[in-house]
């Protein structure tokens, strides 16, 4: 994996996250959680369904859940699955974003099991923003025959986007992240 540095000493999630919490927000101060997205709750089939904002405490972006167990066609849907029996996916190929559901949550989006659907070779750009700004930026190259844990920077953001060249799509399950809600 590369990762291209945007801005040059970019402050670390735990140094933003010391001082949200010194300055407390009023009475409520912090709440984080730590978690594993299966997408395996969502009642879905083969054919994919929206993946509903809102689940797993985040908002999601032309993203759909199908059930990649028994998809019918020989694909990355079958290799991507981590956990039985849905894996997320980007719709029509085009970019995909998850993203804070609200201006009091951020996160820290750790890993996931990713897998190109379709197309060996697949380069994906993954981008972390915070407040609409570049905090990484990073290139992975994917396979349609195996999945790839991929490990991402550890910046505290509200939205990442998921993007390749040749709109196709890119499979995703055991998405980790840790939720900071204020």
């Amino acid at each position: 994996m590369k990762t291209k540095s945007i801005v040059p000493g970019i402050v670390t999630a735990s140094a933003i996250l010391m001082l949200l919490s010194t300055l407390q927000l009023g009475a409520r101060g912090l709440v984080s959680t730590q978690q594993t997205i299966t997408f395996d709750s969502i009642e879905t089939d083969t054919e994919g369904v929206p993946a509903n904002n809102g689940y797993a405490g985040l908002a999601w972006d032309n993203f759909y859940v199908l059930d990649g167990v028994d998809y019918g066609e020989a694909s990355g849907y079958q290799i991507g699955v981590a956990s039985p029996y849905n894996v997320a996916y980007n719709a029509y190929g085009d970019p995909a974003s998850i993203l804070s559901p609200d201006g009091r949550t951020f996160f820290i989006l750790t890993s996931a099991n990713m897998t190109a659907a379709w197309q060996n070779n697949l380069r994906v750009e993954i981008k972390g923003y915070l407040f609409n700004r570049v905090v990484y930026d990073v290139f992975v190259t994917l396979s349609n025959d195996h999945s790839t844990v991929v490990n991402f920077p550890k910046n505290l953001v509200n939205r990442v986007t998921f993007a390749d060249a040749e709109g196709t799509q890119i499979v995703f399950d055991n998405v980790k992240t840790t939720i900071f809600h204020f």
